[in-house]
């Protein structure tokens, strides 16, 4: 978002995105910055708050034309980047729907940062990490066979030594029409069941 009002009203009303020079809210007197969004974001502005619009450039006989996307080519567009991205988005969308505040978790290994409130105010509750069961999954077996009981004790120790707590969001696939996942439901096909992790100390279980 590179216009400097809907920057800052969009990072203001829920704190969105990551300023491109900045650490976290955009700098109010550069407008060379603009407000970066996750795909999970940009999806969530632009399909349930109805706040954001998207434009795909193309270009006809030598001239260029922005056409608005729909929530079927977001959907796409989006899974395209990441194949991952309906998995992110049902757990990104279970949680925001609810009130958390969900930031990107790259910088802890982990998919997802979990707020109660502001990230201004606040360390994240949770580091999130999501995880596909659904069988018929492509990448579930290679995502069970990756999450380790070994790389889930570093997980939780270093979300640990961060305080914060672990958290494994397992997602998995419903009844419903797997094409709602392209007219702006990406979430209704999916169910989240988040399980959280936390390292057992055996002097701290005795008091």
């Amino acid at each position: 978002v590179w216009e400097k009002k809907s920057r800052d009203i969009i990072f203001e009303n829920g704190f969105f995105g990551k300023g491109s020079q900045s650490r976290s809210r955009p700098s109010g007197d550069d407008e060379e910055e603009f407000l970066g969004l996750l795909l999970e974001e940009a999806y969530f502005l632009s399909v349930y708050v109805k706040c954001l619009v998207i434009y795909k450039m193309n270009i006809n006989n030598g001239r260029r034309r922005a056409t608005q996307m729909s929530p079927s080519e977001l959907f796409k567009e989006f899974s395209r980047i990441n194949p991952q991205f309906s998995i992110k988005y049902a757990v990104y969308h279970h949680f925001r729907s609810r009130g958390w505040i969900v930031k990107s978790g790259l910088k802890f290994g982990t998919d997802f940062l979990i707020y109660k409130k502001s990230p201004e105010e606040c360390h994240a509750t949770y580091a999130a990490i999501c995880l596909d069961t659904s069988s018929e999954s492509a990448t579930s077996k290679e995502c069970s066979d990756e999450l380790s009981l070994e790389s889930l004790g570093m997980l939780s120790t270093l979300a640990g030594n961060a305080a914060k707590q672990l958290m494994v969001c397992l997602v998995s696939r419903t009844e419903c029409d797997p094409k709602t996942m392209e007219k702006g439901h990406a979430a209704d096909s999916l169910s989240v069941l988040p399980i959280t992790f936390q390292r057992w100390f055996p002097e701290k279980a005795r008091n």
